[in-house]
């Protein structure tokens, strides 16, 4: 079907499965849960909030991109 160049394409957030957005949610537990566990109680940081956001921000990045690749 000739035309417009997004005819055919479904959005990213469409393609989404409750499979990725599961994995997102269970990285982001498992990364603010390390996160806080090393910068809280191992490292004893005053930042501790910072870097468990940071973690689980990274954490849910890591998941989400194993769920779609």
């Amino acid at each position: 079907m000739g035309g417009g160049g997004r005819a055919g394409r479904t959005p990213i957030l469409a393609t989404m499965t409750a499979r990725t957005i599961a994995a997102g949610l269970f990285g982001a537990f498992v990364g603010a849960w390390l996160g806080r566990a090393a910068s809280k109680w191992i490292l004893d940081l005053d930042w501790w909030i910072v870097a468990t956001v940071a973690c689980a921000a990274l954490g849910a990045a890591i998941c989400v991109a194993g769920a779609r690749e």
